[in-house]
């Protein structure tokens, strides 16, 4: 939507000093801080990724590895580890700011900053829908996805409803990927803002929590808190950030949605358990999905998401025009998502539909 011009002629003077806005912040925003991240650069942009093969690491079956003296040593099975292949895609855009309208703006901040700022934006929420539609698509996670009243042995009810059991329906998805991964634990878990919203009122977690000053339902730290100590993991994100769906026009007109939809998702984040061998190389670092972000001429950006300071690698350029004469502001990133092991059993558990 263009800059009107008309909609920069004030009836009275403006209040240059206050800038006033629905526009919501940075902190709600979890993609860059919710996977690990893998920096490249320049021919690295795209390439393969090994996945190391989950058979001979658990033991050998049927095999007698008992040696008597002068016998030669058992055979043991191997495998050729997998590849998942990326590339880092670049997505940008730019704003046009006419001299003419920049020359007569009373906005309290440069019309280019301002437009940087749109530009910026928008990267950022392409990032966050798609490590959502990454994380959050039952398809991508093969067998390993369960709809919240299916799970064996649960409450068979959505979170908030009669009878609705969260804490221990939630247990019951954790140990399924704990099951898929052969005992390893899963240490992160998300939840989109429908099933936050849900869960700090669930009367499960409010008696967890067991402060009578939250009866009626506790806030973002207390549910972090229980969630962290009743799911024994070590991160918990929510996934509250939302977005335009309507197309860009001049009314105004925004249809918001949330990007994170009614799912909960227990998966692998920061490899815990990976070792070292001869040479400092890590290995069997268990990681459910990874971010690889190409940092070829771009400067790094710090933002303040979830509480934590994140540095994307961001290109940002200003060029002139003379015909209209004004200046484009552009704002860019290359990036890719992916599960680590698409070729395999995904290392995680989803949990759909689980609000009403």
């Amino acid at each position: 939507m263009p800059i009107s011009l008309g909609g920069m002629t004030p009836v009275e003077p403006l209040i240059t000093e206050v800038l006033a806005s629905f526009v919501p912040g940075e902190r709600g925003l979890i993609g860059p801080v919710a996977l690990p991240t893998l920096r490249v650069s320049g021919d690295a942009h795209d390439g393969k990724i090994w996945v190391e093969a989950l058979g001979p690491f658990m033991g050998q079956p049927n095999l007698d590895l008992r040696r008597a003296p002068n016998s030669n040593y058992a055979p043991l099975f191997s495998d050729v580890p997998n590849t998942v292949d990326y590339e880092c895609v670049e997505r940008s855009g730019k704003r046009f700011v006419d001299d003419l309208i920049a020359g007569r703006s009373q906005f309290p901040i440069d019309l280019e900053v301002r437009e940087a700022l749109v530009a910026r934006r928008a990267i950022l929420l392409a990032m966050e829908v798609d490590i959502a539609t990454l994380l959050f698509t039952a398809g991508n996670w093969g067998a390993n996805d369960t709809a919240l009243i299916a799970l064996t042995g649960g409450s068979g009810a959505q979170f908030g409803a009669s009878g609705a059991t969260e804490i221990k329906d939630l247990l019951l998805a954790r140990n399924l990927a704990e099951s898929a991964a052969m005992g390893e634990a899963p240490d992160a878990f998300i939840a989109g803002r429908a099933c936050r919203n849900r869960l700090r009122t669930a009367n499960d977690i409010r008696a967890y929590y067991g402060n009578d000053r939250m009866r009626a339902g506790i806030n973002d730290a207390a549910l972090e808190a229980v969630l962290l100590d009743a799911l024994a993991v070590q991160y918990v994100h929510f996934g509250v950030a939302r977005r335009n769906t309507a197309n860009p026009n001049t009314s105004g007109t925004i249809t918001g949605a949330d990007i994170w939809t009614d799912s909960c998702l227990f998966y692998y984040k920061d490899g815990a358990n990976a070792v070292q061998v001869a040479g400092g190389a890590r290995i069997m670092r268990a990681t459910a999905a990874l971010v690889l972000e190409d940092v070829i001429g771009a400067a790094p950006e710090t933002l303040d998401l979830e509480g934590n300071s994140v540095s994307l690698p961001m290109i940002a350029k200003v060029w002139r025009t003379e015909d209209p004469p004004g200046s484009n502001v552009a704002v860019g990133m290359s990036w890719d998502a992916l599960l680590t092991n698409a070729t395999g059993d995904p290392m995680g558990h989803l949990v759909t539909d689980c609000v009403a």
